[in-house]
């Protein structure tokens, strides 16, 4: 666990990994991006938070248009 976690900030947490995620795709770490955002659709969806899932999605499909691959 870590400390976002334990400060009850499991949102600002996940929101945090997205951005992360986004960034990785910019700078061309395409494995990163699909890491981070692959894990933390996951996280959202335990959550609950459908926000959360469609701002990942957005990101996967990024990935998907660098890489040359439809979803």
């Amino acid at each position: 666990m870590n400390v976002a976690e334990e400060l009850g900030g499991q949102q600002s947490y996940l929101d945090m990994r997205a951005r992360f995620g986004y960034l990785a795709l910019r700078e061309g770490k395409i494995t990163e991006a699909r890491h981070i955002f692959s894990e933390t659709a996951q996280n959202y969806q335990r959550d609950g938070s459908e926000i959360g899932v469609v701002f990942i999605l957005e990101g996967m499909a990024g990935v998907y248009v660098v890489v040359g691959k439809p979803g």
